[in-house]
């Protein structure tokens, strides 16, 4: 993963307290260590978000079966303290209940693996937005909106909650800076559960708000900086099928679009048809016939 993601999330592990002995050895031996972690983890939340599969052996009955090579949370978890316990970094004395161990370290694990879901999201999202010039056009602004509750909320963003900016201003950057615990980049998480999203404002709101002049065409940051380049399709490398996965996953799959877009948004076949897909951009505030 590109920007500073996995960067911020080892910074972050090393300010927690109580600190669990794994974090302390971390500190103690910091890049080598660090760099193998990072990737594991960038990893095992990679083959979530993908959905990737394997083949396993049920133990029950001996049968090769095909299952998520990450199913969740707890079994991110697990993956992730047997890599700790199996390279050395940690002691499965680590991992028990108490307050200076498996709480802590379950929190830690727990929280970097919401923020990285997230960011992947978040980043996917924004980028598909700022490579689309019809959607900028009709939704030139974006409102910084809290959703769920943040406990201790950073205080300069609960100052500028509901504020609309256009997507090209450096407040986004701002509301996302390294020294208030941001990413340094202009699109969500905020940091670590900061609750902080943004959602896109429609033109003509963005312009009664004075946010753009009539008219005015806002263009997409330049990232390339950050290693992205806009101009190419952001899943233009990635190729699936929904026949490369079980019986019944393709199955509930077909089921949760039929759901969400009704049942003629999926022929007998699996596949997905125009009228959805004209659908999902209706939702989106795209051209449907771009």
């Amino acid at each position: 993963m590109k920007y500073n993601f996995l960067t911020r999330a080892i910074e972050f592990v090393a300010t927690q307290e109580p600190l669990p002995e794994w974090c302390k050895t971390i500190e103690r031996n910091s890049f080598n260590i660090s760099e193998k972690l990072w990737l594991e983890m960038k990893s095992l939340v990679d083959s979530y978000l993908n959905r990737e599969v394997e083949k396993i052996r049920n133990v029950n009955n001996g049968k090769i079966e095909t299952a998520y090579k990450v199913c969740g949370i707890a079994d991110y978890n697990e993956k992730i303290t047997d890599f700790l316990i199996n390279q050395g970094i940690a002691l499965q004395s680590d991992f028990h209940f108490s307050t200076t161990g498996g709480q802590t370290t379950d929190r830690i694990l727990r929280m970097i693996f919401h923020a990285y879901c997230e960011f992947s999201r978040e980043s996917k999202t924004w980028q598909d937005y700022m490579s689309n010039p019809d959607f900028l056009r009709a939704n030139p602004a974006a409102r910084f909106v809290r959703i769920g509750s943040d406990e201790e909320p950073n205080q300069l963003h609960k100052a500028n909650e509901n504020k609309v900016y256009r997507w090209d201003d450096p407040f986004w950057l701002h509301m996302n800076n390294k020294q208030i615990g941001g990413f340094e980049v202009p699109w969500g998480p905020f940091g670590f559960e900061s609750c902080m999203v943004q959602r896109p404002v429609k033109r003509a709101e963005a312009e009664s708000l004075g946010v753009i002049h009539k008219g005015e065409i806002v263009k997409a940051p330049n990232v390339k900086h950050l290693g992205i380049d806009l101009s190419k399709h952001f899943d233009a490398h990635i190729e699936s099928d929904i026949d490369d996965v079980t019986p019944e996953i393709r199955q509930q799959a077909i089921q949760d679009l039929r759901d969400r877009l009704g049942p003629q948004a999926v022929t007998s076949d699996g596949k997905v048809t125009l009228e959805a897909l004209k659908e999902i951009r209706r939702r989106y505030g795209l051209n449907s016939d771009s």
